[in-house]
């Protein structure tokens, strides 16, 4: 059975007026760095040296994917991805569980995906 890529990467060009340029940047600036309700893949729950060992390992193998390592009392937690479903984070499952067995889905907070702007200005 042949397998679909579903990844649709794409841009947009937009001619506007340069004020709405200045808004969406504005609104880019305001909202950089917040977090929404979405899901990561979780490969390790335990201790602090641990769970930074285990997202150096993650990394060479997984460049593109971002790691993190989430504290939650009592424990370090390495997760990996950001996720707006739990159909997406599955997806990636299927190409991280083979080479790092304890991994699954959870909920959490998740950095929303950089907006890049390429706006032509009037």
């Amino acid at each position: 059975m042949a397998q679909t890529d579903t990844t649709y990467r794409g841009s947009v060009h937009i001619q506007c007026d340069y004020r709405i340029t200045e808004l969406m940047e504005q609104h880019r600036k305001a909202n950089l760095g917040k977090q929404i309700q979405g899901y990561r893949l979780q490969l390790y729950s335990g201790d602090r040296a641990a769970a930074f060992e285990l997202k150096a390992n993650f990394i060479k193998q997984f460049p593109d994917v971002p790691c993190y390592v989430v504290y939650e009392t009592p424990d370090f937690k390495t997760q990996v991805g950001n996720y707006r479903t739990a159909l997406d984070a599955e997806a990636d499952m299927q190409l991280i569980w083979p080479v790092f067995k304890t991994a699954f889905v959870v909920a959490a907070k998740i950095d929303l995906p950089e907006l890049t702007l390429y706006l032509n200005k009037q």
